[in-house]
């Protein structure tokens, strides 16, 4: 009688486990139409793109004296003219902010659209009769001071930026000079701007200097892509030295070598030799030059 109860509750358990089983594939197979239906329903509509585009006017406040003489700082000129462009102009963001210090110092203003930025710099206000303003582009002025402008690497960090700007300030007069590192660089970047674009015409031609017993390497900041990698195709990084080392004889010999290996190279092309033979030539006339006791030109 036992055996037979344990029997049938075992068949109850089991199918118990199949109904849920069966449940489970159920919702599952629900689950994959629902997607499936969602995917065909919303991939066939179309993808709308918002590009908000600003427009922006500034006035130099330190060129408005009746301004000053009236709001005496930065928070009461953002103030008054936020209040009078958000009642005088529909576009006004109200978004106003002061950038620079001296002459340097702007009031940047941003508008929705381009005509209420125009009707703004063509306008005067009362309130600030003064304050002109005028467009306002820096991605402009960005690239007009990249023709002033160069780019330093490979600066060690001992050397600091006022020495950097008592060597590069005998090119010309300097406007600005940033010098900076990434995280976790080993070197630092200085971006350096002069007062001309003549002044950076020596660094076209001369791509280092050598400043405070290192090698700096300088190129103007205008310059595309290509003409940059331009600049690092002769290039080439020694690692390992002996500390206090004279190199000198390291590359006159080395250079010697190149020079013979590129001539036996150019001879092979023209007699039509094989390559094969191109290191037994270069090693033959290597050592026949080395008994010729050339090795005085090499250690010398």
């Amino acid at each position: 009688m036992r055996k037979t109860q344990f029997k049938q509750l075992e068949l109850d358990t089991i199918g118990k486990g199949g109904e849920e089983e069966k449940k489970e594939e159920i919702r599952h197979e629900e689950i994959r139409n629902l997607y499936n239906n969602s995917s065909t329903l919303y991939g066939s509509l179309p993808t709308i793109t918002i590009n908000r585009q600003e427009f922006l006017a500034a006035a130099a406040p330190n060129s408005a004296p009746q301004t000053l003489e009236k709001l005496k700082t930065n928070k009461a000129i953002i103030d008054a003219v936020n209040n009078l462009f958000l009642e005088t102009y529909e576009s006004y963001t109200g978004r106003a902010c002061m950038t620079g210090s001296g002459d340097a110092k702007r009031l940047i203003i941003h508008f929705h659209t381009a005509e209420a930025r125009d009707m703004c710099v063509n306008s005067t206000h009362s309130e600030f009769p003064d304050l002109q303003f005028h467009l306002y582009d820096p991605k402009q002025l960005r690239s007009d001071e990249d023709l002033c402008a160069i780019q330093v690497t490979y600066i060690p960090f001992f050397i600091t930026k006022p020495q950097l700007q008592s060597y590069f300030k005998k090119f010309s007069n300097l406007l600005s000079l940033h010098l900076y590192s990434r995280k976790g660089a080993k070197m630092q970047q200085a971006r350096i701007v002069y007062d001309h674009a003549n002044a950076i015409s020596w660094f076209t031609t001369q791509w280092a200097v050598y400043c405070f017993s290192t090698c700096l390497r300088v190129t103007p900041c205008h310059y595309s892509v290509d003409q940059k990698a331009a600049h690092r195709e002769f290039v080439a990084v020694l690692s390992g030295l002996p500390a206090n080392g004279n190199i000198i004889n390291f590359f006159y010999k080395y250079l010697f070598t190149l020079q013979l290996k590129i001539t036996v190279s150019i001879l092979c092309n023209i007699i039509g030799l094989r390559k094969i033979y191109l290191n037994q030539i270069y090693s033959c006339i290597l050592m026949s030059l080395i008994n010729r006791k050339f090795t005085s030109y090499f250690c010398s």
